[in-house]
């Protein structure tokens, strides 16, 4: 069964579950009417049996911290077959300045990021390729900027957060991610990057 039939078989049943619903059941069991219950999956559980989400990480860590005022990049391409929803989660030692660009010039990709397949029984591959440390000349389209406060100096907390949702990234097209340290000293910093791979022509509700 191809990946767009077994996508719409599901949200076939979805669609007929959430018509019978009734409060007081959780988000993954709900009556129908029937003899029998009709077991319900949200989307990400839709597609992590399809083996089609992607997940990638990068750490600074303790014993090779980003240095104050430097900035972290990280460069993801969106392969010609499919849209990439994304997900950005980053945590600090100290506040950093996040910004999300479309549409980079860069003469080098960087360093290659592997991505796991979170069904770890598929075969399936990503159409996205993602890299830390690019060479790059032109920063793009500036589609969001933010502070992740987490304190500055010797005694600063830390924190985490993300760009607030999802982005769904247009295929075949270019996104740089930059991470600048602004605590005041050297920080540990972590970046993961969650990916939903859904191939054009497929809608996922």
């Amino acid at each position: 069964m191809s990946i767009s039939t077994y996508v719409r078989k599901l949200q076939q049943a979805l669609r007929l579950a959430g018509s019978a619903w009734k409060s007081g059941y959780d988000d993954l069991w709900r009556p129908t009417g029937f003899e029998r219950p009709l077991p319900v999956m949200q989307f990400d559980h839709i597609y992590t049996h399809a083996g089609r989400i992607f997940i990638s990480s990068h750490l600074w860590p303790s014993t090779a911290k980003l240095a104050d005022a430097a900035t972290a990049e990280y460069l993801i391409q969106v392969g010609a077959n499919s849209h990439a929803h994304t997900v950005i989660q980053i945590s600090a030692e100290g506040s950093v300045e996040l910004t999300l660009l479309e549409g980079p010039t860069f003469s080098a990709a960087g360093t290659g990021m592997t991505q796991f397949n979170s069904n770890r029984t598929s075969v399936n591959t990503s159409d996205t390729t993602i890299t830390h440390t690019p060479t790059v000349s032109v920063d793009g389209t500036q589609l969001n900027s933010k502070l992740l406060p987490g304190g500055s100096g010797p005694h600063s907390a830390g924190g985490s957060g993300s760009f607030d949702h999802e982005w769904i990234f247009e295929n075949d097209t270019d996104y740089l991610i930059q991470i600048k340290n602004v605590s005041g000293g050297a920080a540990s910093i972590s970046i993961e990057i969650d990916i939903i791979e859904v191939p054009i022509g497929v809608e996922m509700w």
